[in-house]
């Protein structure tokens, strides 16, 4: 019987894209795992997309970390010899930390991907609208108050001639205010867009 020979150019591309970030499609992703290792049909592959434990970008590939992330979380190793316990120990040791360092990728991956869309603010800019906010706010109402007081105490009944200590004793717990919120030692500002309004 004659035998077909091992498809070498095929697997050399899988290699590559794996190593450029993902597999061109789902056949490419399901050799991919063979190869290293991993015991998946294309039955079992193709039901675990529809359930989404394994994501498909909108061109048909698969990134190579969450192809990764997907063998270690939902898949196992073809089997070891009886006599290899302490290797499958070692290689389920391995297995968890490599999950544990994916995750902690992707995390980071999905942060970035939002900071470049706009869903959060650096904290210097937060923080330096605050000051230019507050230092406003702190200006026009302290010659809000200075210009009219007078006009109060009058409108009131009471002596226009203590304008000056009643200016004082707000100008007093406005510096107050403003410093106990100067001492904020952290502040995190998340933007989620209306895309409501947008449609």
């Amino acid at each position: 019987m004659e035998t077909k020979p091992y498809n070498t150019r095929r697997t050399i591309t899988a290699e590559k894209n794996s190593q450029l970030g993902k597999v061109k499609n789902r056949r490419a992703a399901l050799q991919w795992l063979r190869e290293k290792g991993w015991r998946c049909g294309r039955g079992t592959l193709y039901r675990h997309v529809s359930e989404g434990k394994l994501p498909i970008q909108a061109d048909g590939s698969v990134a190579a970390d969450a192809l990764e992330l997907y063998a270690l979380t939902h898949l196992h190793k073809k089997a070891l010899p009886p006599d290899c316990g302490a290797v499958a120990s070692l290689l389920k040791i391995e297995k968890q930390a490599q999950i544990e360092l994916l995750q902690t990728r992707q995390k980071k991956l999905a942060f970035e991907l939002a900071l470049q869309e706009g869903q959060y603010l650096a904290r210097d800019a937060v923080l330096l609208e605050w000051s230019v906010k507050l230092g406003l706010f702190d200006s026009v109402f302290k010659t809000t108050i200075r210009t009219h007081v007078a006009e109060w105490l009058l409108a009131i009944g009471a002596d226009p001639s203590q304008a000056g200590a009643l200016f004082s004793l707000f100008e007093f717990e406005i510096d107050a205010l403003l410093d106990r919120m100067a001492d904020l030692q952290e502040i995190r500002v998340r933007v989620k867009r209306n895309t409501e309004a947008l449609n």
